[in-house]
């Protein structure tokens, strides 16, 4: 006579074990990065590829170790450039230089000398300011520049920027036939000139 408690064990082997409960998946923590901790190096690494305006209008904006990168390093404002490419026509290029009022001269003056290039809008008291500030120039681009078509204030200030070697002037004024006295003066004032161009209005702008 076999024993009950031999073929309850045999019962017991022929099932199976259910399967355990599925784990919850593990918690992931995100890492949260704080980017005013970058360091200052990769910061001026992106910086130089933004424009000035970008710079004092967004960047520097976003929290003080940003802003301490933007005041401190001067290699930052070495170049100062107005890009006007998508503004259209001559009124919106004059928009674009209303808009940003003197904040090319606060960052030519962060450069604390240091600038060796201009692209802006400019007059007599602006090409000054240049002269006073960025004595290390050496690449100048202005625009819609006036001098009341005497051109004296332009020389004087030229002759003082003994290091330019590239110059464009982009009168706002009209002139018919070419400035042979003009150019000949201009070349007087800045011997290391190697690229020089002068443009005047035409009658197809507006």
């Amino acid at each position: 006579m076999s024993s009950p408690f031999v073929s309850s064990r045999r019962r017991d082997r022929g099932r199976t074990a259910p399967p355990p409960p599925p784990r919850s998946p593990a918690k992931r923590t995100l890492a949260v990065r704080d980017w005013a901790e970058l360091p200052s190096d990769i910061l001026l690494d992106v910086f130089l590829h933004l424009g000035p305006l970008e710079v004092m209008l967004g960047a520097e904006q976003a929290c003080k170790p940003w802003r301490r990168v933007a005041l401190e390093e001067l290699t930052l404002w070495g170049r100062v450039g107005l890009d006007e490419r998508g503004c259209g026509d001559l009124r919106g290029r004059r928009y674009l230089c209303d808009v940003t009022g003197n904040m090319w001269r606060v960052a030519v003056d962060r450069a604390k000398g240091q600038c060796e290039a201009f692209k802006g809008c400019c007059n007599d008291e602006d090409l000054l300011h240049l002269v006073e500030r960025a004595p290390s120039l050496k690449s100048l681009s202005m625009k819609h520049y006036s001098d009341h078509q005497t051109g004296e204030d332009l020389l004087d200030a030229l002759k003082k920027l003994t290091l330019l070697k590239e110059l464009e002037i982009d009168f706002n004024y009209y002139r018919i036939g070419s400035d042979d006295t003009m150019l000949q003066s201009i070349c007087k004032a800045c011997p290391r000139l190697e690229e020089l161009v002068l443009m005047y209005l035409s009658a197809f702008d507006r």
